[in-house]
């Protein structure tokens, strides 16, 4: 995590900023759903912070639009290493746009989660929610059968678990903030398997194993998916009738 560095020995004008500085500063620079600096750190990273150092070196807001949220590389790259394209005194200039961004995402985090900061979380904005490809076509009640979520995942589109959301220009409003954070993207099945040692693979699967929106086993792999723990992918025929819980015969009539 190398923007986070960046705030060390900065001067913070504003107690919530200096109180936001040490929050990320304590973090583990992990994206747990539980996470409170994660959920700042998020909307800094992707909304406040890359839209400030844009609007700081491109000669209109047309400009902004049209290449926001920009490549985070060579924003980073002009974070680490600030150069006359931030004006005459580029390093003050970078401190400055760091403080006023994070500023920012502490306005626009305590409009989404709340002015209480013990109770941000990330995952109260990154949701995974799986919507059936006929929900849209389909009565409310039927909906609510099909469709599963929302679930609070981790991750980001920066991590090796990618979990992406949304990119584009800038979110107009509370609702479209929201929108912009669900998971859009990700693994909705992986596996880890032990050649040699079949019976000891792992799998996860999302929602279920079942796509019968009747069956206990529709949904119930959300959660562990969500929070990345898998179940055994049994291979061998002992150990998979050992596990069944049902048998399904077909017969020709």
């Amino acid at each position: 995590m190398r923007i986070v560095p960046l705030l060390d020995d900065l001067p913070a004008p504003d107690p919530r900023v200096g109180r936001a500085i040490a929050l990320l500063r304590a973090w583990d620079r992990r994206l747990d759903p539980g996470s409170a600096a994660a959920a700042l750190f998020e909307v800094w990273l992707a909304l406040e912070l890359p839209y400030a150092v844009l609007s700081a070196v491109l000669p209109s807001q047309a400009a902004v639009d049209a290449v926001a949220p920009g490549d985070p590389t060579a924003i980073l790259a002009l974070l680490e290493r600030p150069d006359r394209r931030l004006g005459r005194d580029p390093d003050a200039t970078r401190d400055r746009l760091l403080l006023e961004s994070l500023e920012a995402a502490i306005d626009r985090t305590e409009t989404l989660l709340g002015l209480d900061w013990a109770r941000w979380r990330w995952g109260r904005l990154h949701v995974a929610r799986l919507e059936h490809p006929i929900s849209p076509t389909v009565g409310a009640r039927l909906r609510r059968r099909l469709d599963v979520g929302p679930v609070p995942v981790g991750g980001g589109s920066h991590t090796v678990g990618n979990t992406s959301y949304g990119s584009g220009p800038w979110p107009d409003g509370e609702a479209a903030t929201r929108a912009y954070f669900e998971g859009a993207g990700g693994a909705s099945f992986r596996q880890v398997v032990d050649v040699g040692r079949w019976d000891r693979s792992l799998v996860i699967n999302s929602p279920g194993q079942s796509g019968d929106p009747g069956s206990p086993h529709y949904r119930d792999l959300i959660e562990r998916w969500a929070r990345n723990e898998p179940v055994p992918m049994l291979s061998s025929r002992r150990a998979v009738e050992r596990a069944a819980e049902r048998l399904i015969e077909l017969r020709p009539g």
